[in-house]
């Protein structure tokens, strides 16, 4: 599963808007649309990570959190 679902929950919980983001993140809602679903290998940037824990007082943790775990699921280390 691509995407940030756990940042995308975060928003429907706290009634934030893909419009209030893509403002903040100066960049347009359809932009954003594709970087909350996973779409054509768009991504934040580590400026946009910061803006977003700031502005919204949450840990940078809870935006990566999926893309952590897929990481790690992607990476075996072998004996």
């Amino acid at each position: 599963m691509n995407g940030y679902n756990k940042f995308k929950s975060f928003m429907i919980e706290r009634g934030i808007k893909q419009d209030e983001v893509a403002e903040l993140l100066e960049m347009s809602r359809s932009q954003l649309n594709m970087i909350l679903n996973g779409q054509r290998g768009n991504d934040f940037k580590a400026s946009h990570l910061v803006k977003l824990a700031e502005h919204y007082q949450i840990s940078v943790d809870l935006i990566l959190w999926e893309k952590l775990n897929q990481m790690k699921k992607g990476s075996s280390i072998e004996n």
